[in-house]
């Protein structure tokens, strides 16, 4: 008994250091990960063996390894499945789901999106059931025949993630409310839900680069835009100069940082 529980000990900081490691280095990532499945089988820890594979799943899907992230989480249902962890199957289902849709496989996206509701629903987890929702509905839009199953979808989702104040869901959704109706040509409601979308958090924390073909172009037509004149929030900063190219900054009125950078052409 003393040994298993040294395993599972072992076992949880091994997930632990191979978790600190997940977007930066896989083959770290994988060396631990690989040692906590071993003690987890030992010990016959399956909450452990599960969480291995969700994680080299997930280590292997930031790296754009989408078969091994795909075996790695199919590994990481079944054990789940067999524990009847109705949370960590629902959380894998979606996973799975992102793959396919990574992948352009719609059918199969919807499927374990699907699947990831209903076992969200089940366990009653707010957050789940609104990114599953919200996901869900994100399959729907990609074609705009589906666009009304997609609204209705995040309709339904907007309701749980406000009422959890999740404020990021929130804002995620009424985005693509807005661009739905944007694309029907309802200004009104497109309007009405882009501003709502609006999150100041998310804003004052939203980096977006935006690779150009000339630089020099693009400051001169930010300057001649006088933002900086029009709107006290907005900032500029001058062309600099680095080994891979060159950039100039927009902090926008929104509070948003715009980088516009030139690569070296080689």
């Amino acid at each position: 008994l003393k040994k298993n529980v040294a395993d599972t000990v072992r076992v949880k900081t091994l997930l632990r250091l191979g978790n600190m490691y997940i977007g930066n280095d896989l083959k770290l990532t994988l060396q631990y990960i690989n040692e906590a499945k071993k003690f987890a089988r030992k010990a016959n820890f399956g909450l452990g063996l599960a969480k291995a594979y969700k994680i080299s799943g997930t280590a292997y899907y930031y790296q754009g390894q989408f078969r091994e992230a795909m075996d790695e989480w199919q590994s990481a249902f079944q054990v789940f499945d067999s524990l009847q962890n109705k949370p960590g199957m629902a959380n894998i289902s979606n996973n799975i789901g992102a793959v396919y849709f990574e992948q352009g496989d719609n059918t199969h996206a919807l499927e374990n999106y699907l699947k990831s509701l209903k076992l969200s629903q089940q366990i009653g987890d707010d957050l789940s059931t609104a990114t599953a929702m919200t996901n869900v509905a994100t399959v729907y839009m990609d074609k705009k025949a589906t666009h009304k199953l997609a609204l209705d979808y995040y309709k339904q989702a907007i309701i749980i993630s406000e009422k959890i104040k999740h404020t990021r869901t929130s804002g995620s959704i009424y985005l693509n409310m807005g661009l739905i109706y944007h694309e029907a040509d309802d200004n009104k409601q497109a309007r009405f839900y882009l501003q709502k979308a609006y999150v100041k958090d998310w804003i004052d924390n939203t980096m977006i680069f935006l690779e150009v073909d000339d630089v020099n172009r693009y400051w001169n037509e930010l300057l001649a835009l006088n933002l900086t004149a029009k709107y006290p929030s907005a900032r500029l900063t001058p062309i600099r100069v680095y080994d891979w190219g060159r950039e100039c900054f927009l902090h926008d009125p929104s509070g948003i940082l715009w980088h516009f950078g030139e690569f070296i052409k080689k």
